[in-house]
């Protein structure tokens, strides 16, 4: 249920709508955005204006709206995002696989854990414990927001 699941995450702060307040679900997600979801998510959105001032990548600039969560998420014990060589992307669409991938690492999944194929042992492990259930997507398409609230709220009940 779209609406339950955008609720939760309204709730937890995890999603807004556009400059209207629409969530706009067929709509695509970027990269930044969803990465700051996924600080939020994790309860660390607070800590966002500490994290401003630290640029990590090339393409993170130092006015990007979302260089703070972009940094947290890079840092600490648990990284949840990696870009690629020194670059992330902010503002092109996240695919379902990067999207998957990400929340398996909030939920304490490692490269290691997942083995050396990539996506696919994220995604496997993703199946397996059920965090992409009720989605079906291929895993280099852009997820909508739709799918994220619907990821987003399978990650808060997956153990």
């Amino acid at each position: 249920n779209l609406t339950r699941e955008v609720a939760v995450l309204q709730m937890l702060g995890a999603v807004g709508g556009d400059e209207n307040g629409n969530f706009v679900p067929g709509g695509t997600l970027t990269r930044a955005a969803f990465c700051k979801m996924a600080v939020i998510t994790m309860g660390r959105g607070e800590e966002e204006p500490l994290f401003r001032n630290r640029t990590i990548f090339h393409d993170v600039r130092a006015d990007h709206w979302a260089r703070g969560y972009i940094t947290i998420a890079v840092s600490g014990e648990k990284k949840i995002i990696a870009g690629s060589g020194g670059y992330f992307m902010p503002d092109e669409s996240i695919t379902y696989a990067q999207a998957v991938t990400i929340l398996m690492r909030m939920l304490g999944y490692t490269d290691a854990d997942a083995g050396m194929m990539w996506p696919d042992g994220y995604m496997s492990l993703a199946f397996d414990v059920g965090l992409t259930e009720g989605i079906s997507s291929s895993w280099t398409a852009p997820i909508t927001r739709a799918q994220a609230a619907h990821l987003f709220y399978n990650l808060l009940g997956t153990p």
